[in-house]
């Protein structure tokens, strides 16, 4: 496993104790084609549960609004079905399972696009 991989499994707070870790650790062994499992291998709820878990409270402490909060998720996630696709939009719609104009509306909608945008 990688160290990143490695890392966000520590973070992770186990809820299904030993039984859920060994589960994870069969499947991601018998799936995975690479030699060293990386975090991207990872399922959604270990990825970024301390950040998630940062943005219910904001919405819980009135911080943020839900839309706000639901505007930031949807933000994270496009951004990284764009990196992982090496920013090619028809890859990243068919990972996120949308279709490429409904890709565009969004980023449009969320103002990511490369022209003005610092994480592209």
């Amino acid at each position: 496993m990688s160290k990143e991989t490695l890392e966000l499994m520590m973070r992770y707070e186990w809820p299904g104790n030993v039984r859920e870790l060994e589960n994870l650790i069969e499947r991601l062994i018998a799936l995975t084609s690479n030699e060293i499992i990386q975090a991207d291998e990872l399922p959604f709820d270990l990825l970024d549960t301390p950040k998630i878990n940062d943005l219910k409270e904001s919405i819980f402490d009135g911080k943020v609004s839900f839309l706000e909060a639901e505007e930031e998720f949807e933000r994270a996630i496009i951004l990284d079905a764009l990196k992982k696709s090496k920013y090619i939009q028809s890859h990243a719609a068919e990972m996120l399972g949308i279709s490429r104009r409904i890709l565009k509306y969004k980023m449009d909608k969320l103002g990511l696009n490369q022209h003005n945008n610092e994480d592209f």
